[in-house]
């Protein structure tokens, strides 16, 4: 049991935590296994019940995510921020050593008086006054030994100070900018991270939720005291990391309806949007994220007579594309755009309505468009 219960060497495999988990339901320490193509993708398990006497695991999870998130916590401990209070705990600390320090010299100048003193009045006495000094003596060795440990405090107190000198504040605030950038370069050697996350952190207490959200429950013990609670949510059934995200999935629905993919993949990528492989999107990707959720394809040929672009609705008013644009924004003509940076929509029908036509006849005449409109703005 012991051996479940101890964290264990730093070893080379990938796993950033392997030896600090630990099993909510049963406290036993959790294993780590790899799997994937190359071996690096960490899955963490509790086997303790299983292999002693076979009762079956208690829980398992992948460690990807969990890895993750407890890198970010330890990027966020170790942030310029937390240096900066980490350097005004330690000047505290020190202010409390240098008074410490100024109190024992004080005691030790007064030990010495003391033992001076004692010194004097053992002198003075006569040699026939045996009883007298004998007691003078005792007194003046007391005050001599007195004075000896203080002096050996003193000095164990200034031999530390020495030892523990504080560290230059420019120079720690500079590593912690360049700390990030470290963790993550390829080159820096996963034992030498895990050594800094072992300093950090004494356990990691998890547990999983069950449906219908499935989730990770971690509960981070750093030295000292202080704990994180975090949760991890995990991928449901049929689900993977590298799944695009269901909002993405949605947008691309919504923009299927009137743009063609080389349109979406240009909107997808001025949003921000990534594909789940962290990829910027092209029109074959986008092609092929339609193809797997089963989204048809805008087709011009079939669409036009259902929704216009500004160009098709400026054609057909035989008006510019900018006096198109204008009178959406005014709300005179109705259109709608699924998300931002998309191209506006227009049904046909609405090119016919009386607002419509009477802001065309107004422009066409020389007039300005009417600030606003009835007819409001989807």
């Amino acid at each position: 049991m012991k051996g479940l219960m101890v964290k264990g060497a730093v070893r080379r495999g990938p796993s950033l935590i392997a030896g600090l988990l630990r099993c909510g339901r049963c406290g036993r320490r959790l294993h780590v296994t790899y799997s994937g193509t190359k071996g690096y993708v960490p899955r963490y398990s509790c086997r303790g019940a299983d292999i002693n006497h076979g009762a079956g695991r208690c829980i398992a999870f992948g460690g990807l995510r969990v890895d993750e998130a407890i890198e970010r916590e330890i990027l966020r401990v170790l942030a310029p921020g937390a240096i900066e209070a980490a350097l005004v705990t330690a000047d505290a600390t020190a202010e409390e050593t240098t008074a410490a320090h100024h109190a024992l010299q004080l005691e030790l100048r007064e030990a010495r008086y003391e033992a001076e003193r004692a010194h004097r009045q053992y002198d003075a006495v006569e040699p026939e006054h045996r009883l007298v000094a004998e007691t003078l003596e005792r007194r003046w060795n007391g005050a001599l030994e007195r004075v000896r440990l203080l002096e050996q405090r003193l000095t164990a107190i200034e031999v530390e100070a020495t030892r523990e000198r504080p560290p230059d504040r420019a120079s720690l605030l500079a590593l912690a900018e360049e700390f990030p950038r470290v963790w993550a370069d390829a080159s820096t050697d996963i034992r030498t991270k895990k050594r800094i996350v072992r300093l950090l952190i004494e356990e990691i207490i998890a547990k999983v939720a069950p449906a219908p959200q499935p989730q990770i429950e971690l509960v981070v013990h750093w030295k000292g005291g202080k704990h994180t609670q975090l949760v991890i949510l995990r991928n449901t059934t049929g689900h993977h990391r590298y799944c695009t995200d269901r909002a993405v999935v949605d947008v691309v629905r919504d923009l299927a309806r009137s743009t063609p993919d080389a349109g979406i993949a240009r909107v997808l990528n001025r949003l921000g949007y990534r594909t789940g492989a962290g990829n910027t999107w092209t029109q074959h990707r986008v092609l092929s994220l339609r193809s797997h959720h089963r989204i048809a394809a805008f087709d011009r040929s079939t669409d036009r007579n259902k929704l216009l672009t500004i160009a098709d609705a400026a054609k057909v008013l035989r008006v510019s594309t900018a006096t198109v644009r204008r009178m959406i924004e005014r709300r005179l003509l109705p259109a709608t755009q699924p998300v931002l940076y998309a191209p506006w929509t227009i049904r046909e029908e609405d090119l016919a309505t009386a607002a419509v036509q009477r802001a065309i006849e107004t422009v066409r005449s020389g007039g300005a468009l009417p600030r606003s409109g009835e007819s409001a703005q989807l």
